[in-house]
């Protein structure tokens, strides 16, 4: 179909729903090409007119101010730097048609939308699809030769084949196409290098549940729920080889029937989909992604853990997170054992912020998932104090104004919430205490709220040496002002 013909046919649908933007999109395309700079200035003011598509948008401008050159070829839309020449764009228009070609061998079908590519200045490439029906792919400018470009386009263009609302799947994929299209260049050349970089990292691992339950949802990256350059690796390979396990175990499902599954669903059920479509238990998947052995665990003395947890209070420590969290998934799950985890983990982000660290944002993710769980399960008071303690370390990492105030709220509601008869009652009086003395006197401390948490408190003895470490705080503090 001609340009005209494909001007006509987005004309007759526009007809019908004047503010499809992907279409009105496409018809900027078209009458660039055709010329038609009247109408390309009316149609990016209609663009103009639509809230937050300025960055998607922006390209169109330039092209209209002819700062780009538009290239149309086969399926595809390039749209290249005006000083960028024709040995250049060709190499790139011929990865993509090859990469595509053998993409619709391997899937048979036509993806949807519209696939457009844009070179730029940036060091990163990725795919935009924020616009429904069109596929953005911004593919940098900056890499230093064409097996880099060709893994790139392979691995952009799997995105578009397969789109999943799981970023650790859907990365975990297009990692696997990637080097399947395009393996001198690909990020991931092989299982062995996986599995060496799973083995040489020593920080903490994700649990399965975290990594595969859309933890990283909307993190593009994996940058906000990581601490380290290396834990986002970390999660890139593991995301390669989960998708390699899923292809050598589920002899009787695809990875077009696991996607299906998981984008249906739930994110909280996608560990569970991907273990059952596989056959497999996840002892078996923990044993492929090499996560480390611990040792038995059939030994565990929970009443261990808890004196642990009670003694890192005191403090500010976090041996129980040491000793006890790889340990306590290896158990049966259940409220106790989530509690637990939800504890020691709390530990260990707690020490990481009284040591000036960075905190493990996997980790805190987990622990909002456990805190959900039990919520799920009917925990609610208990699944309070969980969320309470979370929000208090978001509102000392936040630099935000409006943040804080909305995180104040939230510890202040959580904690109201989590009081009643239940095993966390303690902690949670004695933790909004402190919360409530660390609270300046501008903004409405209240000393004689923080004795009567404290006093609601006193009769567990476990805690006898934490409430009186406060209170002496609380009277060092009021002889400082005699």
């Amino acid at each position: 179909m001609d340009i005209k013909a494909k001007l006509e046919t987005v004309n007759e649908l526009l007809s019908q729903d004047p503010y499809q933007i992907n279409l009105l999109y496409i018809k900027v395309l078209l009458n660039l090409t055709l010329g038609n700079k009247g109408e390309v200035t009316q149609l990016l003011k209609i663009l103009g007119r639509i809230p937050g598509i300025n960055e998607q948008i922006s390209p169109l401008i330039l092209l209209a101010e002819e700062t780009k050159i538009l290239v149309s070829s086969g399926e595809f839309w390039f749209i290249f730097p005006l000083e960028s020449d024709d040995e250049s764009q060709k190499f790139i228009i011929d990865f993509s048609l090859e990469h595509y070609d053998r993409l619709l061998t391997i899937t048979g079908r036509i993806p949807q939308g519209t696939i457009i590519f844009e070179m730029t200045p940036y060091p990163i490439s990725f795919l935009d699809y924020s616009i429904e029906g069109l596929n953005i792919i911004e593919l940098s400018g900056l890499m230093d030769d064409s097996d880099r470009y060709s893994s790139t386009i392979a691995h952009e263009l799997s995105h578009v084949f397969w789109p999943c609302k799981n970023r650790v799947i859907s990365e975990g994929i297009a990692l696997v196409y990637e080097n399947k299209l395009a393996t001198a260049g690909a990020f991931i050349p092989s299982v062995t290098k996986a599995i060496e970089y799973v083995k040489r990292y020593t920080g903490t691992f994700p649990s399965l549940t975290t990594l595969l339950t859309n933890s990283f949802k909307d993190d593009v990256f994996f940058e906000r729920r990581t601490s380290s350059t290396d834990e986002q690796i970390l999660i890139y390979n593991l995301a390669f080889l989960l998708i390699k396990f899923f292809s050598e175990s589920a002899s009787n499902s695809s990875i077009d029937v696991l996607i299906a599954a998981i984008n249906k669903s739930e994110d909280k059920s996608a560990d569970t989909i991907f273990l059952s479509l596989c056959g497999k238990s996840s002892d078996e998947l923990e044993a492929f992604l090499n996560y480390p052995k611990v040792e038995d665990t059939s030994a565990i003395d929970l009443q261990e853990v808890e004196d642990n947890i009670l003694e890192d209070r005191l403090l500010n420590k976090d041996v129980s997170y040491e000793k006890f969290y790889q340990k306590l998934h290896l158990l049966s799950v259940n409220s106790e054992i989530e509690i637990l985890k939800a504890r020691v983990i709390l530990m260990r982000l707690y020490a990481q912020i009284n040591q000036g660290l960075n905190i493990d944002l996997v980790i805190l993710c987990e622990a909002e998932q456990l805190a959900d769980s039990l919520s799920d399960k009917g925990l609610v008071t208990e699944s309070s104090y969980i969320k309470a303690r979370i929000s208090l370390i978001k509102l000392v990492k936040t630099n935000d104004f409006i943040e804080k105030s909305q995180l104040i709220s939230k510890v202040h509601g959580h904690f109201q919430s989590s009081f009643g008869d239940n095993r966390l009652k303690s902690e949670a009086y004695i933790d909004y205490a402190k919360f409530e003395f660390a609270t300046p006197e501008a903004f409405g401390r209240d000393i004689g709220k923080v004795k009567e948490l404290l006093k609601l408190a006193e009769g567990d003895m476990r805690y006898r040496q934490e409430i009186d470490s406060i209170k002496a705080d609380i009277e060092l503090e009021i002889k400082g002002r005699l």
